[in-house]
């Protein structure tokens, strides 16, 4: 309880100010909106720029605005690059507490994402013989996108599934069919994880929650997802152990293969390295994360969009029919060719801002930002929304899907210096040349085959989206057209 009262007296010590008064023992947390984008951007203009809440006996600092952000992810990238305790990450078990690039902080978060970074270049990332290997997903997806011509349609998991067949091929070498049991059982589980962060991460500033019989809180329930996910890796690298075979060649096939050769030059050139089994699946399991639930979501949004905005969508496909026509699928030097396309996607990951507030952050050390103090050890929420959907930078308009605003007057893309979906600094997402050229390479093909409207005219998909760690669309159907091209 002493926590507790300290609350009260550190106006003395220049923390950011608090938009209400915290309560004993739970702090703000009753008084969270359960979407709290909204209430955030109340209380920045109560507060400024930076706000403080406590959450159980968490001190979180929430940063608003393009320059904030800025200053503490890239100007003092070094001292706010830390991760607090996490749930979802401790939740894969004790042995793997240690391991990955999504969770970890200090000297063993470089090594991790360095060698992580170094494999998926390897392997091809952002690069055209990646491009060649999406273009073989998108053919699949193009193709089961067709069968229910007419009918009423949830692309959601289809969608979602296909992105994660990018990545397993990236990781295993491979794709999976859509119908293989053991890969949709693979999605569900991601799915449902993803669905449940924000519930469970109440543990992250309550702990003694983890106590309370019964699982309200979908701990357990995530627990055994995650669990289950490593499961599905491990046969993978075993099969790796029972074939050396992988060692051979000038290349590595997959990103298990890629692992293991680098782990072995180190070993046998005696330098010092956490690389094992259990990191390399740690890894596996961010990865399908990572390059699954982004990318899906944008191109779900992305669909919701246009359905809603018709005129847009007959505007992608013109500029597709004009620049490329008929006779081929669009491929990754199309890109510049097709600036209002590239607009499109900008504002679908603006306005839907997947990640509202991106992967909490934690000080390193005791610092300051804009003349108030930060203690070591701070909870740090980057609140991306607030820029993404800040009125000063885009305009009166800004909760309207217009396209036009990455355009210049020529018609070229414009590059706009606030637009960051991705967040900024040397934690920003991993993949992020990656997930561009998946929704380039995805969208052009979709736009170009098929037509996508609502079943009922009256009644579109929702533009509303449902609260979470990431932000989804509301469950609709669509009818999915070919264009006889």
């Amino acid at each position: 309880m002493v926590m507790v009262y300290r609350w009260f007296s550190r106006t003395d010590q220049n923390l950011p100010p608090c938009p209400v008064r915290p309560l004993p023992v739970v702090g703000h947390l009753l008084s969270l909106d359960k979407d709290p984008r909204e209430q955030y951007k109340r209380w920045r203009q109560k507060c400024g720029d930076i706000f403080s809440l406590y959450l159980g006996e968490k001190l979180m600092v929430v940063l608003n605005g393009y320059d904030v952000i800025h200053e503490a992810l890239v100007t003092r990238g070094d001292e706010f690059s830390d991760r607090p305790r996490m749930f979802v990450h401790e939740a894969s078990g004790s042995s793997y507490t240690d391991k990955g690039f999504a969770f970890l902080s200090g000297n063993l978060w470089r090594e991790n994402r360095g060698t992580s970074m170094r494999l998926l270049k390897q392997l091809g990332m952002g690069r055209n013989i990646m491009a060649e290997k999406i273009q073989e997903e998108v053919s699949s997806y193009l193709t089961a996108l067709s069968h229910p011509q007419g009918q009423p349609t949830d692309i959601r998991y289809l969608t979602y599934a296909s992105v994660s067949n990018v990545t397993c091929s990236l990781i295993f070498g491979h794709r999976f069919d859509y119908d293989d049991a053991k890969f949709q059982r693979l999605i569900n589980l991601m799915r449902d994880v993803m669905s449940n962060v924000q519930m469970n991460s109440l543990l992250n500033f309550v702990p003694l929650l983890k106590f309370v019989p019964g699982d309200f809180l979908m701990t357990k329930r995530t627990t055994t997802a995650l669990h289950e996910i490593s499961d599905f890796v491990k046969p993978f690298i075993a099969k790796y152990h029972q074939n050396k075979s992988g060692h051979s060649g000038k290349t590595s096939e997959n990103f298990i293969t890629a692992y293991f050769k680098d782990r072995d030059s180190k070993h046998n050139g005696e330098e010092f390295s956490a690389m094992d089994d259990k990191n390399l699946i740690k890894m596996c399991n961010e990865l399908f994360f990572a390059g699954t639930e982004t990318v899906a979501q944008t191109l779900t949004w992305c669909v919701v969009y246009v359905v809603n905005y018709p005129d847009v969508q007959e505007k992608i496909h013109r500029e597709i029919k004009e620049q490329i026509g008929a006779l081929r699928m669009p491929n990754i030097q199309d890109k510049t060719r097709l600036p209002y396309l590239a607009a499109v996607i900008n504002e679908t990951l603006r306005l839907s801002s997947i990640l509202p507030f991106a992967v909490p952050r934690s000080c390193s050390t005791d610092t300051e930002i804009s003349g108030y103090k930060i203690p070591k050890g701070s909870y740090i929420c980057p609140n991306l929304s607030s820029v993404l959907h800040d009125e000063k930078i885009w305009g009166d308009n800004v909760m309207t899907f217009h396209p036009e605003r990455f355009l210049e007057h020529d018609g070229r893309l414009k590059k706009i210096e606030e637009f960051v979906p991705f967040s900024l600094g040397p934690r920003n997402c991993l993949g992020v040349s990656q997930a561009k050229m998946e929704l380039f390479l995805f969208l052009s093909a979709m736009f170009q085959r098929f037509e996508f409207r609502s079943h009922d005219p009256g009644h579109k998909p929702s533009m509303v989206s449902v609260p979470g760690f990431t932000s989804s669309p509301l469950p609709f159907k669509v009818i999915v057209t070919s264009r006889n091209i």
